[in-house]
């Protein structure tokens, strides 16, 4: 950020962004990412590993399959399992659960708890006393943010998340999605397509595999590719290979 580079390689490599001049590590499959938040490192590891983020000095634990995540909000814990345990993430002292396959969310904001289930079921996450509707596979997904919905659904759907009034759109697959910061889209297709997001009304291209990211940060583009590819992202005139 500035004339420091972010590197990133999404199976055996190594992903390195630098905050400032505070490198970050990712690796996806069998590694381990470190973010720095200043001077602070974040462990991550998707499969079976440990994630740990750091916010301040307070540790953030995360793993992905069968293990638990615990991520800390000052010194408060908040675990997490993928598949068929329990995600109880802590605001304050309030507990927030989550499963992914087949139970029930709940993230509490103060006192309102969130309901996410990713298959079949219903997410209802609560901002205030707004209830937020998720599904991820063939439903529909609605965020309330105050009385707007978000709709989102994950393989063949449209996700609209709504920014005050404006519609996000987003399909994982082979659709587009599109986020609005203020009346501006943001399109977005994770396998062969390309996602452009727009910064004010300046696009940003991405696409995941073979395809080029380029993110418009004013009038400066951002190149990533996540697979073979080369990320460059540009911060003013400054090119990151």
């Amino acid at each position: 950020m500035g004339s420091v580079p972010v590197c990133l390689i999404q199976h055996t490599a190594t992903l390195t962004v630098h905050m400032g001049s505070v490198p970050v590590c990712l690796i996806q499959h069998t590694a381990t990412l470190t973010v720095h938040m200043g001077s602070v490192p974040v462990c991550l590891i998707q499969h079976t590993a440990t994630l740990t983020v750091h916010m301040g000095s307070v540790p953030v634990c995360l793993i992905q399959h069968t293990a638990t995540l615990t991520v800390h909000m000052g010194s408060v814990p908040v675990c997490l399992i993928q598949h068929t345990a329990t995600l109880t993430v802590h605001m304050g002292s309030v507990p927030v659960c989550l499963i992914q396959h087949t139970a029930t969310l709940t993230v509490h904001m103060g006192s309102v708890p969130v309901c996410l289930i990713q298959h079949t079921a219903t997410l209802t996450v609560h901002m205030g006393s707004v209830p937020v509707c998720l599904i991820q596979h063939t439903a529909t997904l609605t965020v309330h943010m105050g009385s707007v919905p978000v709709c989102l659904i994950q393989h063949t759907a449209t996700l609209t998340v709504h920014m005050g009034s404006v519609p996000v759109c987003l399909i994982q697959h082979t659709a587009t999605l599109t986020v609005h910061m203020g009346s501006v889209p943001v399109c977005l297709i994770q396998h062969t397509a390309t996602l452009t997001v727009h910064m004010g009304s300046v696009p940003v291209c991405l696409i995941q595999h073979t395809a080029t990211l380029t993110v418009h940060m004013g009038s400066v583009p951002v190149c990533l590719i996540q697979h073979t590819a080369t990320l460059t992202v540009h911060m003013g005139l400054i090119k990151v290979l």
